[in-house]
């Protein structure tokens, strides 16, 4: 929180705060003299200390989050806190963007497919607590909103390092389904709610409403992208999103009722002739029927 602060605010007193907390981790996270195991609540650090590498460019940092991921072990089926593992994944892959550690991003990938095999409900959601039903709390039965949207962050991560559309398909289903679901009549996202509607759940301010929004946000960043050579339409939101690729400025106006209907209209406008591929993830379940440029059938 206090490294997003800074991103927005430039505010010396954040990014001192974060390496205050960032150097107390690099001392005394391995201390064998700590209350308690680093565990599940503590692998978060992975992300955290990889985002103040980030923003500082100090080494140690980098240093400690690669350490943290290395110690991070196999999701736990008997007993686990889904979202704090899952921002612990999205840490590593983070991380793997900039050391290409082919070890550590292989264990995401075998975690990932645990998840989306045997945790997640079909419209995408993520139980809060895994376990047996009858050793658990009722927690068990209930999903957290911080760990569904650490879910779809996951597969936009994942995306962004593979550009694989399988990992697109999946942040949509869960942004159109499960993500929609946790969210409140007054906005606020929640924790505690049942897919069977026993409980209700309420708008968590501490947790989810934090996460909630930071989804949204990434949401609106992966509509259109690019990697400066090519356009990668991924998300089909009514938008305009202003781009440079090949050096040139680029606006992609997406005009859409998706997914209420499958017409997408879009209109892309660069300052100065260029040559560039437009990419238009189809999702997986769809059977385009037709596609026109400049009203010409293609």
């Amino acid at each position: 929180g206090l490294l997003w602060a800074y991103k927005y605010k430039k505010e010396a007193r954040y990014i001192e705060s974060a390496k205050k907390l960032g150097d107390y981790y690099v001392a005394h996270y391995f201390d064998k003299d700590q209350p308690g195991a680093p565990g599940s609540f503590w692998w978060v650090g992975t992300e955290a200390m990889y985002a103040l590498y980030q923003a500082t460019g100090e080494k140690k940092y980098l240093e400690s989050a690669t350490k943290i991921a290395e110690t991070i072990p196999p999701v736990l089926m008997i007993s686990q806190h889904t979202h704090s593992y899952l921002l612990s994944l999205r840490g590593i892959v983070q991380l793997c963007e900039e050391t290409k550690n082919a070890t550590l991003l292989k264990k995401v990938l075998q975690q990932y497919t645990v998840f989306k095999d045997q945790v997640m409900w079909p419209g995408g959601g993520i139980v809060e607590h895994l376990g047996d039903s009858t050793s658990q709390n009722l927690n068990y039965w209930y999903d957290e909103g911080c760990s569904v949207d650490d879910w779809l962050g996951l597969n936009l991560d994942l995306w962004r390092t593979s550009l694989d559309p399988s990992y697109m398909d999946m942040a949509e289903r869960v942004a159109l389904n499960h993500l929609l679901f946790d969210q409140d009549e007054d906005g606020g996202f929640c924790g505690d709610r049942s897919v069977d509607f026993v409980r209700e759940g309420s708008p968590w301010p501490f947790c989810c409403a934090m996460h909630g929004t930071r989804t949204l946000s990434e949401l609106t960043q992966y509509i259109a992208m690019t990697d400066g050579a090519d356009m990668f339409i991924n998300l089909f939101y009514p938008s305009t999103t202003k781009l440079i690729i090949q050096h040139t400025p680029v606006e992609v106006d997406l005009q859409t009722n998706y997914p209420v209907d499958g017409h997408i209209r879009l209109a892309i406008k660069p300052t100065a002739a260029t040559d560039f591929a437009v990419k238009v993830r189809v999702p997986a379940w769809s059977h385009v029927k037709s596609a026109f440029v400049n009203r010409s059938e293609e």
